[in-house]
């Protein structure tokens, strides 16, 4: 009994020692930055990675990541004094520094309580957030700008597909792996599912370039890709058909384009007509 009450005192200690050195890694470093701590976040399923954010000057957010008491990445954006939320303006100093979950993915967001329902005496809010956030990995601090954030899904070796509020059939905003912003992504046409082999398929146009995606869970285990003999200034949606494994184009109008691609012996090729 006694051994068994020694090691859980050591547990909480060492516990204790490594958040005092986190904390004192924290405190140092906004202190260097000239920066005041305004939100902070421990990961529950990784308690040894913590998330801090702070204001340094007058409106702009700073963050970083810590892992184990050391500083793995940091970044800073300057936002305007006066931020447009949804028809509103807030004054920065009216926003709180919200850093949560997202998905897999944790932000640094600038949040406000919105009037939903406004009349004399009598108001109604929700929580509404400006549309620039920063995304905090554990390499780099990357800015995105959405106005209003649902999901975030990540895909190893493909990116990110962000959605917000609305249809199951609004387009998501996807980025790559280094959160470079590539275009729209519909999800009725650009992603398939292959039920038989549990695989989904994701196709994208990227700079005139057709790239198809094979999406095993949320890793890609191939990767197909094909340029496209269109203006690199017409915009053109791609739709993928798991069914006879072709690929068709349209226009921004959804007129359909004289072109089609098979995959074929694990190649895009073009069909003959």
């Amino acid at each position: 009994m006694r051994i068994l009450v020694t090691y859980l005192v050591l547990i909480v200690m060492i516990a204790c020692t490594k958040e005092e050195a986190t904390s004192k890694v924290e405190k140092n470093n906004s202190k260097q930055q000239n920066m005041v701590i305004k939100a902070e976040y421990t990961d529950y399923y990784h308690p040894y990675m913590t998330y801090v954010a702070g204001v340094k000057g007058k409106t702009t957010l700073c963050c970083y990541t810590v892992k184990k008491g050391k500083i793995i990445a940091q970044g800073e954006k300057t936002m305007p004094q006066k931020l447009k939320i949804r028809e509103k303006w807030f004054d920065f100093n009216e926003a709180k520094i919200v850093v949560s979950h997202c998905g897999s993915v944790v932000l640094a967001s600038l949040e406000v309580d919105y009037p939903k329902v406004e009349s004399p005496g009598f108001r109604i809010s929700e929580p509404a957030c400006y549309k620039e956030h920063l995304v905090m990995g554990s390499d780099k601090i990357s800015a995105i700008e959405v106005d209003s954030i649902n999901t975030i899904k990540a895909y190893e070796g493909m990116g990110y597909l962000v959605s917000s509020p609305g249809l199951t059939s609004d387009p998501y905003r996807y980025y790559d792996p280094q959160w470079s912003y590539v275009g729209l992504f519909y999800p009725y046409t650009q992603i398939e599912n292959d039920s038989r082999n549990g695989w989904d398929y994701f196709v994208v146009d990227i700079q005139n370039e057709v790239v198809l995606f094979r999406v095993e869970g949320q890793r890609v285990i191939a990767k197909y890709t094909k340029k496209l003999p269109f203006s690199p200034k017409e915009e053109i949606i791609p739709e993928f058909s798991n069914t006879n494994k072709t690929i068709i184009f349209r226009d921004k109008d959804g007129h359909l384009k004289n072109y089609i691609l098979v995959l074929k012996n694990e190649q895009l090729v073009e069909k003959n007509n």
